[in-house]
């Protein structure tokens, strides 16, 4: 059983990259190397890690602590109102202390008869989040920091001789030199970069490597959809996930670099930024106008 904290991705996505997995896992027959961008607190991590286990909470606390563990609170009195705004979920025995207890000492992810899909895998982020959401996302606090809590999670989970934490941007891959199966990109999702970590990973693609990413088609992110059209071309979209054809491998690996479109990318950019001004764009998305 998977207890999962941070609540960003939804199930049906995670069924997607859990179905990719087991799928190319079948198909190599043998232990896989993977590479994640933007990992953030772990749950789509430990989902491509242990993809065959049921997705907690198998408990009304474990219900709890998942809705709260990835916010920050001002006070001890904000988070107490948190939690009393959700007692009906809570058993009798849970009292108000217990729950602040388990918050903020017992964030674990708890992983049984687990299967090992993949010998190695890569995790990069900045682990600093998005400045323009900053307000509605996860606040670094009482918790620790958003890498401390990843790091906690693949450790409780038991993954910690596989998961390799890479602080940085995409860039960092470039000295990176292992034969990788799985690539999953899930960072910032503004148009120029989803172009740079599409081309981060470029020198690690071979034809049966799967290159997939998320919020394909989101009105919040359209430069998703911009890059892979841009980038990759060939693909399928499976929900809210975009996963490169072997056509779409190739293309890429025919580009020029990165630097031959910057300056291209950076005009498109420049329009998408645009939408930051729109008031009504941001108040649909709880942004401060003028954020990006």
């Amino acid at each position: 059983m998977l207890y999962f904290g941070n609540t960003f991705m939804p199930v049906e996505d995670l069924g997607v990259l859990r179905f990719l997995v087991k799928s190319l896992y079948s198909k190599k027959r043998r232990s896989l190397k993977g590479v994640e961008i933007g990992p953030w607190l772990g749950r789509s991590t430990l989902n491509m890690l242990a993809p065959d286990l049921t997705i907690g909470p198998p408990n009304s606390i474990a219900m709890i602590i998942c809705d709260l563990m990835t916010l920050e609170f001002n006070s001890t009195q904000e988070l107490l109102d948190a939690i009393k705004a959700r007692e009906e979920c809570i058993s009798d025995h849970y009292t108000r202390d217990v729950v602040v207890k388990l918050l903020y000492h017992e964030l674990c992810y708890l992983v049984k008869e687990k299967k090992t899909y993949f010998s190695k895998f890569y995790c990069v982020d900045t682990w600093g989040g998005i400045a323009d959401e900053k307000d509605t996302g996860f606040r670094e606090g009482s918790l620790g920091t958003a890498k401390d809590i990843f790091l906690s999670n693949i450790a409780k989970a038991g993954f910690a001789d596989i998961v390799a934490a890479l602080q940085g941007d995409s860039s960092i891959l470039a000295t990176l030199r292992d034969d990788i199966d799985f690539i999953f990109i899930d960072a910032d999702h503004e148009y120029d970069s989803v172009a740079k970590d599409i081309f981060a990973v470029r020198h690690l693609l071979t034809p049966g490597t799967i290159l997939c990413g998320h919020d394909f088609g989101s009105d919040r992110w359209p430069g998703v959809k911009l890059a892979v059209d841009d980038f990759v071309k060939h693909y399928e979209v499976a929900s809210n996930i975009w996963v490169a054809k072997l056509e779409g491998i190739e293309f890429l690996q025919l580009l020029l670099p990165y630097d031959a479109y910057a300056e291209r990318i950076n005009a498109e950019q420049n329009i998408l930024n645009k939408r930051y001004s729109d008031p009504d764009y941001c108040s649909k998305y709880g942004l401060r106008p003028g954020s990006s």
